[in-house]
């Protein structure tokens, strides 16, 4: 529970809608409000969107959330996304989105000093985990 919402992560896959939804009818639609889907880059935002809008209009979820670590963005990602149930997208900055791109729903995270932090701990032979807590 986060905020006194009931919470799941999920990452989607190929033909997401119809796994989702049945996977969110069996398991999570009488204990959930906020969906999170977590996927390792988003090109064309298909699976993503898809996934999203299936969630909340098939198994009422009450808000989506999406986060990757690469924002290829080909095509119509970006009409998808703007259109799509998803509130808010957290994308890593490993891929710079141009500003023509920028929507108001995406947060873009820096990655460099968290390499930066790893690459001197690995050099100076501290341990690497330290850095996370």
């Amino acid at each position: 529970m986060i905020n006194n919402k009931k919470v799941v992560v999920i990452m989607p896959a190929y033909n997401a809608e119809k796994t989702l939804k049945q996977t969110y009818d069996e398991i999570y639609k009488d204990f959930v409000d906020e969906v999170i889907l977590v996927d390792d880059m988003i090109d064309t935002a298909g699976t993503l969107c898809n996934a999203a809008n299936a969630i909340v209009e098939k198994g009422g979820a009450t808000e989506v959330y999406a986060c990757a670590t690469h924002a290829v963005l080909s095509g119509p990602a970006i009409e998808r996304i703007q259109n799509s149930a998803i509130k808010e997208v957290v994308l890593l900055d490993t891929i710079p989105v141009p500003k023509e791109k920028m929507i108001d729903k995406f947060t873009i995270l820096p990655v460099a000093p968290t390499f930066a932090e790893a690459i001197a701990r690995i050099y100076n032979d501290k341990p690497f985990t330290a850095a996370f807590g």
